[in-house]
């Protein structure tokens, strides 16, 4: 079924939507030992390209920027028990996650001075401790 036979017209774009041009990580590891245990460091950096929102105008479709987020973690790991201090969304990248623009909104019937576009953002940084054992 074609868009156009469902909304009326066609879309201004043929990429599918919310779909990066490119996804690409890179990760790194190392362990040391130390004392009874070991000490893990990983750093993952994940990168996220341009991609389409969602519109139903005829003439218009939002991009949404590329980003990359950087995640880190140290462990020390030694019996059945580990502490860990990790990081996601290092260096507390923002983006959009998701958009739909005022067309798309309009169209599910909300509409008025205060409808106007809904982005979701992504995470923005957390940090923590994890303590775990195992049984």
């Amino acid at each position: 079924m074609k868009v156009a036979a469902v909304i009326g017209h066609g879309l201004p774009s043929d990429r599918i939507l919310f779909q990066p041009d490119w996804n690409s990580f890179v990760s790194a590891n190392v362990t040391y030992p130390m004392g009874p245990g070991d000490i893990r460091a990983d750093v993952t950096a994940s990168y996220k390209g341009e991609r389409v929102g969602s519109s139903l105008s005829p003439t218009v479709f939002p991009v949404l920027e590329a980003y990359t987020v950087v995640n880190a973690n140290i462990a020390y790991a030694w019996d059945n028990y580990t502490v860990a201090l990790f990081a996601t969304n290092l260096f507390d990248a923002r983006y959009y996650d998701s958009y739909l623009d005022q067309s798309l909104l309009a169209a599910f019937g909300f509409t008025g001075p205060l409808v106007h576009e809904l982005g979701i953002t992504g995470d923005r940084r957390r940090v923590g401790l994890r303590l775990s054992a195992r049984f």
